[in-house]
């Protein structure tokens, strides 16, 4: 199946079939499997950190304001006070935390396929000009447009790879904080194009 998949791009895209092929090795999959997944391990960790902690005796004397604290309503306040359950734990805004963690998700993956997406472009333009295979390449029968569409999808293929395997932290973060599915979707493709 992935094999016919890869006949019908190399049929419909030579340089994109070209640029797949030279990229998408175990190791390098690997690697950006192992960035992307770590990335995301970080992150996380990062807000779990975030998360307020009782004090360790259980007495405290001053209130302990937190930006993941509910609003204490009690008090007729806007101010995130923590207020504790039953069990003597922080009542923390969950939806604020995954709030936060889908913003910057999201910052990250613009980021990752602006910036390094056109590093990646620029890079291996680059590397064909000093080659000199860049001219052999406008001499094949393709249009430049065909070359152009090939060397977009193709050379950061990988980035693709790790930014598709932060989708489902990234969607289960954002219904989490109870953003509409269909804003997510529309995100995704905003992305995509």
């Amino acid at each position: 199946m992935i094999l016919n998949l890869l006949d019908q791009i190399g049929n419909w895209n030579p340089q994109l079939f070209r640029e797949i092929k030279g990229r998408w090795k175990i190791g390098n999959m690997a690697l950006a499997s192992a960035l992307s997944l770590s990335g995301q391990l970080l992150l996380f960790m990062y807000f779990r950190a975030q998360i307020p902690v009782p004090p360790a005796n259980g007495e405290y004397t001053n209130p302990i304001y937190h930006r993941f604290c509910t609003l204490n309503e009690a008090a007729n306040s806007y101010e995130k006070i923590c207020v504790r359950d039953a069990f003597s734990n922080f009542v923390i805004n969950w939806r604020e935390w995954w709030l936060e963690i889908f913003v910057w998700l999201s910052i990250f993956s613009v980021l990752a396929l602006l910036v390094a997406g056109t590093y990646l472009l620029v890079s291996d333009l680059d590397k064909e000009e000093r080659r000199g295979t860049l001219n052999f390449i406008r001499l094949s029968p393709q249009s430049a447009k065909t070359i152009f569409l090939g060397k977009i999808l193709g050379v950061p293929i990988l980035l693709y790879l790790a930014t598709i395997l932060a989708v489902p932290l990234h969607l289960y973060a954002g219904l989490a904080a109870q953003i509409p599915l269909n804003e997510i979707l529309c995100f995704y493709i905003g992305l995509a194009e």
